[in-house]
């Protein structure tokens, strides 16, 4: 009946768009291509702000490509000495012009959406992110990701009051 479902479904949405209409990756998608992989990640977390000594932790991300479009990761590993993961989705929004996407993780029952742009020249995402917090406050913030060849290092950051707060960073390394 599962099978059947899916290929009804399929059947509609294909006569309703015809063939010729599928979307193609565009140059913009293929920035995601990087993000594919098995990747080590070294996080420090400054949750006693960004003067003080970090909390230092391991994880492990995993990122594949869906369709040529988005790249989806799976994270796993600790946080303040608790069994962490998360996952994320990121791709380029053709219509918006912009990167976008979600983080969901184990420490939080709402999701982070994002919005972002690339600087090839730089070979940095800067995207703005907005979540809600534990006590129900709205919350907005930043990540500055930066690309080398085999590594990739992330920075974010809590907005308040117009003012940029480092709250984690994560480097990573491209397990081969």
């Amino acid at each position: 009946m599962h099978r059947f479902i899916i290929a009804l479904t399929l059947v509609l949405f294909v006569s309703t768009i015809g063939y010729a209409q599928f979307p193609k990756p565009v140059k913009e998608h293929e920035v995601l291509k990087h993000e594919v992989g098995n990747w080590a990640g070294g996080v420090k977390f400054y949750a006693q702000g960004p003067d003080a000594d970090p909390i230092e932790s391991k994880g492990n991300e995993v990122i594949e490509m869906v369709g040529g479009f988005w790249a989806v990761g799976k994270y796993k590993g600790s946080l303040l000495g608790q069994p962490f993961s998360g996952q994320s989705t990121l791709g380029y929004d053709t219509n918006k012009k912009k990167y976008v996407g979600f983080w969901v993780d184990s420490f939080t029952s709402s999701l982070m959406e994002m919005e972002g742009t690339y600087d090839a020249d730089k070979k940095t995402m800067t995207i703005l992110t907005k979540g809600v917090e534990p006590n129900g406050e709205p919350n907005k913030g930043k990540m500055i990701v930066v690309y080398g060849k085999d590594s990739k290092k992330m920075t974010m950051f809590a907005t308040h009051e117009k003012t940029d707060i480092k709250v984690m960073e994560i480097s990573y390394t491209r397990k081969k």
